[in-house]
């Protein structure tokens, strides 16, 4: 017979680690709950959440625009979180929407020059929050932290 949800719960004290696996993946985790909440606080200050941050910067690369579907599989988005913010970007004015001169259908969203001008504006103190965030890690210790983490993500 199967043991309850409840049971196995209370076999395992939560505040410790069961094996080098739990160990990494709880603080990964943490780690990026921590660095979401950080982005958050300093993107805040421009009035931007973290996902319409990395909207308008697929976007700074993609100047022509880009079709609204590639962009939500760019960022692993659904199709209404990506209507939700191209609506809120749109209405201060940082996107614009157009249809494809091809496929009328297709509806291609780009960053206005107030967008573009905004995350130029960003960029600097965003690139000096991430050094500031990671200055007690040596080089090589970064280096192997990544490879560590996107090894860990293909593993999903």
């Amino acid at each position: 017979m199967p043991a309850s949800p409840g049971h196995l719960l209370g076999m395992h004290d939560w505040t410790t680690f069961r094996n080098p696996a739990h160990r990494l993946v709880v603080t990964a985790v943490r780690a990026a709950e921590q660095l979401a909440k950080a982005a958050d606080r300093f993107l805040k200050g421009y009035r931007l959440t973290i996902a319409q941050f990395n909207f308008l910067v697929v976007l700074m690369a993609e100047r022509e625009g880009i079709p609204q579907s590639r962009i939500g599989e760019r960022l692993v988005v659904s199709r209404a979180n990506v209507t939700g913010i191209v609506g809120r970007l749109k209405a201060r004015g940082l996107v614009k929407i157009a249809s494809d001169p091809e496929d009328s259908r297709v509806k291609r969203v780009s960053i206005t020059p107030a967008g573009a001008r905004l995350i130029e504006r960003i960029l600097a103190p965003y690139f000096r929050e991430i050094d500031r965030i990671a200055r007690s890690l040596e080089g090589p210790e970064m280096e192997s932290a990544a490879l560590v983490l996107t090894r860990l993500a293909g593993g999903l």
